[in-house]
């Protein structure tokens, strides 16, 4: 172990105190320094795994994002399909009810409509 020999703050040396003091058996200034090196480094990995998790999160999120915009899109698609097959329908609907009305018509009906025009209902 290399030994090495720093001057530190007034407001350290309390930290290393409260180390001491935390500690459940008398401890050298030496152990608590290496106690705080441990504790930051130890904060520092978690951090590190938090800002992986982070990032694994927001990339999920940005594909949860993308998908919901792929839905959207399929749902206007399909909405676009449905009223096109209403309006179909209706035009059907339509040209039956004529077809029944013609077909219902007396023969001078039929010559009348022919001459002006079948009225609509």
């Amino acid at each position: 172990m290399k030994r090495i020999t720093p001057q530190i703050e007034e407001e350290h040396v309390e930290y290393i105190e409260k180390i001491q003091r935390d500690a459940e058996s008398d401890i050298s200034d030496a152990e608590a320094v290496r106690r705080i090196f441990d504790r930051s480094m130890q904060h520092e990995a978690e951090m590190e795994r938090r800002e992986a998790e982070m990032k694994q999160l927001e990339a999920e999120v940005e594909q949860a994002e993308a998908r919901a915009d792929e839905l959207r899109s399929k749902l206007v698609a399909t909405s676009q399909k449905v009223e096109a097959s209403n309006e179909l329908v209706r035009v059907v609907e339509e040209e039956q009810s004529l077809e029944k009305r013609r077909a219902e018509a007396g023969a001078l009906t039929r010559a009348k409509w022919w001459l002006t025009g079948m009225p609509s209902e």
